[in-house]
């Protein structure tokens, strides 16, 4: 196999395919990616058996073929040459690859390229939906932080559960049991089986390599489900992920609906405070003690030793029960204030009860929900 390409469009696709490779496995092959010959394009893969990327850029093919090449080395060498056109010519039988750039020329003697390349599934196109890669990113940005890392007893929380229903509204829905974080969208049209629900659950690192895909402007993904893989057709790669196959619990019980205490505080008011209250609750399970009343949220945290306490009030609106005493941790909502959109300025708190789980949501803006529990005095 010899082809000719641009140097800068084999960099991109190379980084781009590499997103999938794991820098711990111990399978040599999938240290490396796979190029493949097209006509007149040529096709790169990598795979880490769960999640798969294939993009493709033009080339001038003098030899077609397939084969692999580390993919470190090969990002190593194209960090370094300057010229605009590179030249790759893979000789199979004495396992020798050379590379020619401008007045560089580089041979590499590599066992792996005469290995075989773990195949894909086949995905059906039949059924589809595409999304607004926009509201991917900001689907996967406000759910992922509450997936589990409990991959031994609960591995179906470790993903994020995505449906879409008759009405084309999609939710992404996360929780690793102790907190809960929903956000919806529409989908931009979609083609479904109209005997079987549009659900699934996307490992959350295949979701993350999806989203840093996705970040990129540009034209709507389409999702294609088959079975217990999704294939997503971005610019021009095409992404493959394994599936977690299981049922998500159903989450419509968790969500508090009717409230006795609601908070109207400003975010980053919000988010300092917490700063300042970690830096004795850090040591005490990150816990942090609020009460208020209907011109004010006052905060207190303090060491397990009891050797630093710290309290603060912030002006607030309450309607409905004042709050006389509710523990909260901390960090976890530091971690939802980290994530909501950069413009509100407003965060709601709506209580049931300083033992009931509780929810925040951005002021004026109902796509996204989180829930969470207090802490138990």
């Amino acid at each position: 196999m010899e082809f000719i390409c641009g140097t800068q469009e084999l960099k991109e696709a190379v980084l781009k395919t590499s997103k999938v490779i794991n820098k711990n496995t111990t399978l040599g092959i999938l240290e490396t990616i796979l190029i493949q010959t097209d006509e007149a394009k040529i096709k790169l893969r990598g795979t880490d058996l769960g999640s798969t990327i294939d993009t493709v850029i033009e080339a001038n093919v003098v030899e077609h073929g397939a084969s692999n090449i580390d993919s470190k080395t090969l990002l190593a060498i194209l960090d370094k040459v300057k010229a605009e056109d590179i030249r790759m010519k893979f000789d199979i039988e004495n396992e020798e690859i050379t590379i020619t750039s401008g007045t560089a020329k580089f041979k590499l003697l590599n066992e792996k390229i005469s290995e075989k390349y773990p195949d894909i599934d086949t995905v059906d196109k039949k059924y589809f939906f595409t999304i607004d890669r926009e509201e991917y990113v900001k689907g996967v940005a406000l759910t992922l932080f509450s997936t589990s890392s409990d991959a031994e007893n609960k591995p179906f929380l470790t993903g994020i559960d995505v449906s879409i229903d008759d009405s084309n509204k999609i939710t992404f829905i996360s929780t690793d049991s102790q907190r809960l974080s929903k956000y919806e969208t529409m989908a931009l049209e979609k083609e479904a089986d109209s005997d079987r629900a549009f659900t699934f659950i996307i490992p959350g690192y295949s979701a993350k390599v999806l989203q840093d895909l996705a970040k990129v402007p540009g034209d709507p993904i389409k999702v294609y489900w088959s079975g217990n893989i999704i294939m997503c057709s971005i610019d021009n790669s095409d992404f493959y992920c394994r599936l977690i196959e299981a049922k998500y619990p159903d989450i419509s019980r968790v969500i508090p609906k009717d409230f006795n205490t609601e908070i109207t505080i400003g975010k980053n008011a919000f988010k300092e405070v917490l700063d300042r209250m970690n830096i004795a609750s850090k040591e005490n399970g990150n816990r942090c003690i609020i009460r208020c009343d209907n011109e004010k949220i006052v905060f207190s945290a303090e060491t397990k030793e009891h050797k630093i306490l710290i309290e603060e009030e912030v002006p607030c609106l309450v309607s409905g029960m004042n709050i006389d005493k509710m523990c909260i941790h901390v960090q976890h909502i530091i971690d939802v204030l980290n994530v909501v959109d950069r413009e509100c300025e407003n965060v709601e708190i709506k209580i049931v009860g300083s033992e009931k789980a509780f929810m925040i949501r951005m002021k004026d803006n109902d796509k996204f929900t989180h829930v969470l529990m207090p802490i138990r005095l």
